[in-house]
């Protein structure tokens, strides 16, 4: 295993999705939004306070104190600064109405008072340019499965200074989002955000990009069935999901492997089994509601 650690990040672009009310990218032909208007983005983790519990005799003396351990509430948006204000980009975000006159999209609307404007938020994915020790080292893409932002502070018409739109909100869990609004997300997505790096770009030209309906996973098959390793040596497992209506799909990395027996083999987020002791163990994938179990035997 090797690991990359990016010096630097530049902003390239972004993509926003409209979700459905489970979360899943809406289909058709506007409910997705391309813009190379992203300037910077920061995110963050918020945490929950663990209760502390403390307890005295009846001397008053202390005799027992606990606190939990904190736990992660949500993921966190601020400073999501775009250098156009871009009606589409901004409704996408924010909700509100575009203004046209006749075909031409000419402005904005703010949502309505006393309204939740974009109940069901939307996906944010952000692509950064990575360069480390001075060199370009390929490209780093954000998921964010489900966001929900509101305007940060003023926006500001200047003489002087250019209007830049800032937002802030959070980020949270949203598993239905899968493989995302053009399926080529390989990786798990129920995490309030991640990110995977990679040699391409999609295309960042502002403009609407078609949804296509996700095919629905009938199963998924974990090979090789069964599996045989040795004590301190690796397997890799791959795991295929047949599709409705048709179709394949590699689905290894965005699987939840699971081992019955971690003393014997243990499995890491990638479908690679490492031989602890001698014996069996049942290696488990399961994604879109589908599993598939093959045993394990390390000797």
């Amino acid at each position: 295993m090797t690991y990359n650690g990016a010096g630097s990040l530049f902003a390239l672009g972004m993509r926003v999705t409209k979700l459905s009310a489970n979360g899943a990218p809406l289909t058709g032909p506007r409910n997705s939004y391309v813009s190379d208007a992203l300037i910077q983005a920061q995110l963050g983790l918020e945490y929950e306070d663990g209760d502390e519990i403390v307890q005295k005799n009846g001397a008053g003396l202390v005799c027992l104190t606990y606190k939990a351990p904190d736990s992660l509430k949500r993921g966190t948006i601020s400073g999501l600064q775009i250098c156009t204000p871009d009606p589409n980009l901004i409704q996408f975000m924010i909700g509100g109405r575009i203004l046209q006159d006749g075909a031409n999209e000419v402005g904005y609307q703010a949502p309505e008072v006393g309204t939740d404007p974009n109940p069901n938020g939307f996906s944010l994915e952000l692509w950064t340019n990575a360069i480390i020790d001075g060199a370009q080292a390929g490209y780093f893409w954000w998921v964010i499965p489900r966001a929900q932002v509101r305007p940060s502070g003023d926006w500001a018409l200047s003489g002087t200074d250019p209007l830049v739109p800032e937002f802030e909100g959070t980020a949270t869990q949203n598993p239905n989002w899968l493989d995302g609004p053009a399926n080529d997300w390989e990786f798990a997505s129920e995490r309030v955000w991640q990110y995977v790096q990679t040699a391409t770009l999609p295309t960042l030209t502002p403009g609407f990009q078609a949804v296509s309906a996700q095919q629905v996973v009938a199963s998924i098959t974990v090979t090789p069935d069964p599996a045989t390793g040795t004590v301190g040596n690796d397997t890799q497992m791959t795991a295929i999901a047949t599709l409705t209506p048709s179709g394949t799909r590699d689905v290894t990395n965005a699987a939840a492997w699971t081992s019955s027996a971690e003393a014997v083999a243990t499995v890491n987020n990638g479908g690679l089994v490492t031989g602890v002791t001698a014996g069996t163990s049942n290696i488990t994938a399961t994604y879109a509601g589908q599993t598939d179990t093959v045993v394990a035997t390390i000797s």
